[in-house]
């Protein structure tokens, strides 16, 4: 590496690779996954009190059993306790459009707050069963699996010299919400996707310290994070999308 050599982070900037030429669409690694557009829908209105219902139809639909706003510290309580051989701690919550632009969505801060106001929920008392953090995307614009990527494990940057860039990978300093000494009291990221045929997906936290067994939700999609993980790995990220939902999803 020469001295002129240095790290960018790309968390600020947009990285853009065509597929099309092996018949893939054009992908994008993005920090705001906003400028992936969703024209002609104005998404309805959202609440707690919807998101929760959409999770607890798909409970029923699938058939476990639950219960509804258990306690966990104080006053704090979680949205679900999905029975079963080992049982499953899930908070719902939402990713909302920006209060300043209403075309715009930052999922990556969104997921990033919504996972520390989880941890702080439990105080001193640790959970012995798997914690999940269900979000779901009530804005109009899609995000990507690079976001909770970046938002579970930190920012991603590459090393650029006069010989040109390095590979795209997680900062060793990424500012990550998991790590082996931290958050590791939540299991994972499970993602409510909204179009019809529920393309759900749960991200395992490499450093849970409760996994989500494998039996638990079993026809969801499982995809693994790592720090260490390859570009080409953090590309394929960035081509898992999870839409919008409106209040007419079943």
């Amino acid at each position: 590496m020469t001295d002129c050599s240095h790290m960018v982070d790309i968390a600020a900037s947009l990285l853009l690779w065509d597929w099309e030429a092996s018949g893939q669409y054009t992908a994008g690694i993005a920090a705001v996954d906003s400028i992936v557009r969703v024209p002609g829908h104005t998404c309805k209105k959202m609440d707690a009190e919807v998101s929760e219902g959409l999770f607890k139809t798909y409970l029923d639909h699938l058939g476990l059993r639950y219960e509804r706003h258990v306690p966990v510290h104080g006053d704090k309580n979680v949205d679900f306790r999905v029975e079963g051989e080992t049982p499953v701690l899930c908070d719902v919550k939402e990713i909302r459009p920006s209060p300043t632009d209403p075309d715009e969505i930052d999922a990556y801060s969104h997921l990033r707050e919504d996972l520390r106001d989880l941890r702080k929920k439990f105080g001193p008392c640790k959970p012995v069963v798997p914690v999940l953090l269900v979000t779901i995307n009530f804005s109009d614009r899609l995000f990507t699996g690079f976001s909770v990527a970046r938002a579970m494990l930190g920012d991603v940057g590459a090393e650029i010299s006069p010989d040109g860039r390095g590979d795209i990978h997680h900062l060793p300093r990424g500012n990550a919400v998991m790590t082996r000494s931290h958050t590791t009291v939540i299991s994972g990221i499970f993602v409510f996707d909204c179009v019809p045929e529920g393309n759900h997906a749960l991200f395992a936290n490499p450093y849970a310290a409760y996994p989500v067994p494998d039996q638990c939700f079993p026809l969801v999609r499982r995809i693994f994070v790592a720090k260490d993980a390859t570009e080409e790995r953090l590309k394929a990220l960035a081509n898992i999308t999870f839409w919008h939902c409106d209040t007419q999803t079943p």
